[in-house]
């Protein structure tokens, strides 16, 4: 009875030894992690300046809050915005130490005017390229 498993063991052996998985599709995960990306609107002018009403709104900076997680300095932090149908990329050059969290915000998407009944859009944020004191890169799919 033992010996009915043996060929179903040796051919799971055999199958295993020809087709060996496929390492080169692994991602290596984010070394810099994107904790929070929002975008604040407030209420725009009002109509009249004795009516307290207003019609628009207003988009208020980026801001985008981020832990390195990795061993190393980070000295670039790229991020990869989609908001609505627009995309955008984010720079940020500083010395990001190990462990650290940063949290910035970036005035180049503010002062959108939207009509006040609109949605308020968020944004979503991805790292794209991490640069390393020591010289050493990150972008999603390397080893």
């Amino acid at each position: 009875m033992r010996l009915s498993y043996l060929p179903m063991i040796a051919a799971a052996g055999i199958f295993a030894a020809a087709f060996p998985p496929n390492l080169s599709l692994a991602k290596t995960a984010s070394p810099v992690i994107v904790d929070y990306c929002h975008i604040d609107y407030t209420q725009g002018p009002n109509v009249t300046p004795s009516a307290s009403i207003s019609l628009t709104k207003s988009s208020g900076p980026l801001e985008i809050k981020f832990t390195n997680e990795s061993e190393k300095t980070a000295t670039i932090v790229r991020f990869g915005v989609v908001i609505e149908n627009e995309t955008a990329s984010i720079r940020d050059v500083g010395s990001f130490a190990p462990n650290s969290t940063i949290h910035h915000k970036f005035h180049d998407f503010s002062g959108r005017t939207k009509f006040i009944f609109s949605s308020e859009p968020q944004p979503k944020c991805s790292v794209q390229y991490v640069k390393f004191a020591d010289g050493t890169t990150w972008s999603p799919g390397e080893e």
